[in-house]
């Protein structure tokens, strides 16, 4: 998703305790270069009701894991040589897929100090049926391209119709909504390659790499991911010093309102931080 979707306001918390936070769209991503993106040549290849999905945005999207962890070792790179910061206690902060995306980037990075990953989506959970479907249609996109110079396709993130999921992302259309409330850049479409780089990708083995402190916070009500599958696939791979909260009442998509709100929630988190890398918290 966008950094605009929630990210400037998380941003903006740990920055008036004290901590300096960088906030980027990854490639192809929001506000970012790369490509395939901003190509309005691109071809919708299941039509939904919402309009925007019919050619006329400028915001498409293609989604690479790995791709976001070189992204967040580059964001490693300029922040330690930022004279504001201090190179020996970066941390990583990350939600949904970027939550296993920072899990990912702290295994490979020994710069990272330690890392907090809400929600992760560590593992997604697609039926051989559907992986199917995903790389058929995933291949024949990539041999037109090679073969005929087409544009990349573009498939709906979950059906407006039916509100089947069709990339491999588990989200639904209520979801949807509220992504594009909190985000005038947020589509609700994505490259076929990137339903290819979803199924192909795995942080799991990655996890007991880990050695800096791992902070996962799951939602109690997180209807993408369990918290008891968080704890014993996620957090449970995880063989350094570690913690595991849960945000009591509240889902995937509306964390921020419990455990006395934004701010409730964040705070818990910063007190970690400080814990673990030896800073006191602003008031």
């Amino acid at each position: 998703m966008p950094k605009d979707v929630l990210a400037p306001q998380i941003g903006r918390y740990f920055q008036r305790k004290g901590v300096t936070a960088l906030v980027y769209d990854n490639r192809t991503i929001g506000l970012s270069d790369g490509k395939p993106k901003n190509d309005q040549r691109g071809k919708v290849i299941q039509q939904t009701k919402t309009p925007f999905v019919l050619g006329l945005t400028w915001y498409r999207i293609q989604i690479d894991p790995q791709k976001q962890v070189s992204d967040c070792h580059d964001a490693v790179t300029f922040l330690s040589q930022h004279p504001l910061v201090n190179p020996s206690k970066i941390t990583l902060w990350g939600l949904s897929l970027s939550g296993a995306v920072v899990l990912a980037a702290a295994a490979l990075d020994p710069r990272v100090a330690a890392v907090i990953s809400l929600a992760p989506t560590a593992k997604l959970n697609i039926s051989l049926e559907k992986q199917a479907t995903i790389l058929q249609r995933a291949i024949d996109d990539r041999v037109a391209q090679v073969t005929k110079g087409a544009p990349p396709a573009y498939i709906p993130m979950a059906s407006e119709e039916d509100g089947s999921n069709l990339g491999g992302l588990p989200i639904d259309p209520q979801a949807i909504r509220q992504l594009e409330r909190l985000s005038p850049h947020f589509k609700n479409h994505f490259t076929v390659q990137t339903s290819y780089r979803l199924v192909s990708w795995s942080v799991l083995d990655l996890l007991p790499r880990i050695r800096c402190p791992v902070m996962v916070v799951a939602p109690e009500h997180d209807a993408i991911t369990r918290p008891e599958v968080q704890k014993a696939e996620v957090f449970g791979l995880v063989v350094s010093e570690k913690r595991f909260d849960v945000v009591e009442g509240r889902g995937h998509w509306d964390w921020w309102e419990g455990n006395g709100g934004f701010e409730g929630v964040l705070g818990v988190q910063l007190g970690w931080m400080g814990e673990k890398l030896g800073f006191k918290v602003a008031g």
